[in-house]
């Protein structure tokens, strides 16, 4: 399981608040891709359906709001299923979804920490807060 991404950096500087680039989840050989789009928006969900799985939830519909379509977890046996407009990976682990999730997170939190000349990141809190949610202590300098 590995969710990468990368930015575009057409535009100059990173900006916290307008995180557009593509990303891609691959799972045994299953991919689900989308782009150009808001990263912090599909962290955002990808962290919000991770959270609702771990509580207990069967089936998750997560509005990743500058995207026409839901990102969709569903439960199914002893993982789950994470589909996209017309992209589906099955049989995924929760826990190995939680440590592509976290890796991907921490590896996007570091390069908008060490290039971004704004230090406003209050789109990127929740991915902030998932990751210190984890006691990752990698990231330097963070906001609260």
């Amino acid at each position: 399981m590995r969710i990468l991404w990368s930015l575009d950096l057409e535009v100059g500087a990173i900006n916290p608040d307008e995180l557009l680039g593509s990303i891609s989840i691959e799972h045994n050989g299953f991919i689900l891709s989308d782009g150009p789009t808001f990263l912090d928006s599909w962290f955002r969900g990808l962290i919000q359906g991770y959270n609702c799985l771990r509580e207990g939830m069967r089936r998750v519909e997560v509005d990743l709001v500058d995207e026409p379509h839901v990102l969709l977890f569903e439960a199914v046996g002893n993982g789950f299923c994470i589909s996209y407009h017309n992209d589906l990976i099955p049989n995924v682990s929760l826990n190995d979804f939680y440590h592509a999730l976290l890796d991907s997170s921490v590896t996007l939190l570091i390069k908008v920490e060490a290039e971004s000349k704004n230090r406003d990141f209050t789109m990127i809190k929740p991915i902030i807060e998932f990751v210190r949610e984890q006691r990752y202590s990698q990231l330097r300098s963070l906001p609260e």
